[in-house]
């Protein structure tokens, strides 16, 4: 995602497009979204949304199987980037209702987004809004009571992904734990609601290919302890 310091929500210093094709949370999106299509045989007529799609690189995979692909994001130079793509762009600010019409896609996702707006519970019922009977929303956010960050705060450190200056941030404005991004979601009536985590934070990339080996059971035990996980993956239906 990126931001424009014109609008009504912070400045995001990096682009999601610049990790997704090794992050592990990008990579459940992914996971969630094809198991989600196994169910949807008839891929050319579906609509997919990124929200906060970056230069497009991450929803562009999905052109390829027929599907039309839209995007929202507000910094100019990301748009274009995504445009060149094959993507369907439109520059909003989040804060604000979303130019979309009810009930138009089949798959909305929205990857570490929303801890960068004001408006947190306006953007969720406006993806609820354009979302179809019958689709799916992969929502994805720091979380807040992760594993590492319960440590860190009882070791006396600063917990990661949430700033307290302009220098080196991300522009995170919200933070959430996993149990009030559900509570969240059911408040503007979301159903079928799932929670699953990114992966489990432990720090393999400092183990070479050992702890290359390790991802797999990292992300598992996200599967199966969300509530300590890195990121919190929320999917959900309307």
């Amino acid at each position: 995602m990126g931001t424009d310091s014109s609008v009504g929500y912070n400045v995001q210093r990096w682009s999601r497009a610049d990790v997704e094709t090794s992050n592990p949370m990008l990579r459940k999106v992914s996971a969630i979204v094809n198991k989600h299509l196994e169910h949807c045989p008839d891929h050319p007529g579906l609509r997919l949304l990124d929200v906060g799609c970056g230069n497009g690189k991450f929803a562009a995979q999905y052109l390829k199987r027929g599907i039309e692909v839209w995007g929202v994001d507000i910094t100019p130079k990301l748009v274009t980037a995504a445009k060149k793509r094959g993507i369907r762009v439109v520059r909003h600010d989040l804060n604000k209702k979303l130019p979309l019409k009810d009930n138009f896609f089949d798959i909305i996702t929205c990857s570490e987004v929303i801890e960068h707006v004001f408006n947190t519970e306006q953007l969720l019922r406006e993806l609820k809004r354009v979302l179809r009977p019958g689709g799916i929303v992969v929502l994805t956010t720091p979380n807040l009571v992760g594993l590492e960050n319960r440590l860190r705060i009882l070791f006396g450190r600063h917990p990661s992904f949430f700033e307290y200056s302009e220098r080196d941030a991300m522009g995170h404005i919200r933070a959430y734990s996993s149990r009030e991004l559900l509570k969240q979601a059911k408040l503007v009536g979301f159903k079928n609601i799932k929670l699953t985590g990114s992966t489990f934070p432990f720090p393999h990339e400092k183990l070479g290919i050992v702890g290359k080996l390790l991802v797999p059971a990292l992300v598992k035990l996200a599967d199966v302890a969300p509530h300590l996980s890195a990121h919190s993956v929320l999917v959900a239906s309307k």
